[in-house]
């Protein structure tokens, strides 16, 4: 039972004290509770957690896919991306682009001029350049 103070500091002192006393009269309630919802929370989390990416799609000029394009432009596509990545596209003649593209919705598309012919690698990185997401090699050929 709480004591019910009159005076001005003793209406302070018994708000607090009521407090106190409820949130420990609800602390056995609240262990239960965490006990149960939290196996829950942490199975839909596991479950509906993130996706991984589809991995990049890779369209040539021409409108075939595959790793080998005529030298042109080239479309990449993919989808559960995270919104931030650095993408970086080394050719022939070394880096040719390295930078950061977003995928609204995890929708990622973006088109690279790989004219030179040769052998060209793109990845994907999360946002900063630390983890690895895609490798994808694509070899260009120079049309007659």
């Amino acid at each position: 039972m709480v004591p019910q103070y009159v005076s001005r500091q003793g209406v302070l002192f018994s708000l607090i004290h009521c407090i106190f006393w409820k949130e420990r009269a609800y602390a056995v309630d609240m262990k239960i509770t965490k006990l149960f919802v939290l196996p829950a929370v942490v199975t839909l989390a596991l479950v509906g957690g993130p996706s991984e990416p589809s991995g990049l799609t890779v369209t040539c000029n021409d409108g075939t896919t595959g790793s080998s394009c005529p030298a042109g432009q080239v479309t990449f596509t993919g989808t559960g991306y995270h919104n931030h990545l650095n993408i970086v596209v080394t050719g022939p003649q070394g880096v040719i682009d390295d930078g950061f593209y977003q995928a609204p919705g995890g929708e990622l598309s973006f088109i690279e001029d790989l004219s030179v012919p040769g052998a060209y690698t793109i990845e994907t990185f999360r946002k900063g350049g630390k983890e690895l997401i895609d490798h994808v090699e694509v070899t260009t050929v120079a049309t007659p």
